[in-house]
């Protein structure tokens, strides 16, 4: 699977890659994840099995993310990434046109990036040519994002991208795969379930 994200910095967007699979019989599961910070993967996928019914344990994962410019990760690429490996986990895929930015909490809560960010963000959404329809973001950022402009009595981000707000990983999943969320009987779902 491959999510867009943006790093902060340029006027390209990040994409974070991720494949999920079992380890051939009789071999050890693998993590691959080329000049990328392995305590900081390895935090992800303990705050992404803190998810009902998501068991990343024993499986290979092969995990990529290009960051136009520079090679270093930035913590705004945690959310795209941590979409990326649960849509390769469940196999379902993430529309083409989202992009996601955020840091992700040990509580899985989306933390907001700066304004700086946000600015470097709403100038490459608004003057680059992309396929970019939605943006996901910290609750917290969803009203400085969607005002911003690329230039003075210019558009604003809001008039031509729909940006999304959202306070932890579980209310981006609900709106990204609803069907595949449990759901308890006659009520609404009280915590989030993914079938693999």
């Amino acid at each position: 699977c491959t999510v867009h994200g943006y790093s902060g910095f340029g006027d390209d967007l990040a994409e974070a890659q991720a494949s999920v699979g079992l380890p051939k019989f009789g071999s050890r599961p693998k993590l691959i994840a080329a000049f990328l910070p392995e305590k900081k993967i390895r935090q992800l996928l303990g705050v992404l099995e803190t998810l009902n019914e998501v068991d990343l344990s024993d499986l290979n994962y092969q995990i990529a993310c290009y960051v136009p410019g520079q090679t270093s990760y930035t913590a705004e690429l945690d959310l795209p990434l941590s979409i990326a490996l649960l849509s390769s986990y469940i196999q379902h895929p993430v529309s083409a046109d989202t992009l996601f930015v955020g840091e992700l909490g040990l509580t899985t809560r989306v933390r907001p990036p700066a304004d700086p960010y946000l600015a470097n963000l709403a100038k490459v959404l608004l003057t680059i040519p992309h396929a970019i329809k939605r943006v996901y973001v910290a609750k917290t950022a969803e009203a400085r994002l969607s005002r911003m402009q690329a230039e003075k009595d210019g558009l604003r981000v809001a008039e031509t991208i729909e940006v999304v707000g959202v306070e932890k990983l579980e209310d981006v999943l609900l709106k990204l795969w609803p069907a595949l969320l449990a759901k308890t009987k006659g009520k609404e779902p009280t915590s989030t379930a993914l079938a693999a």
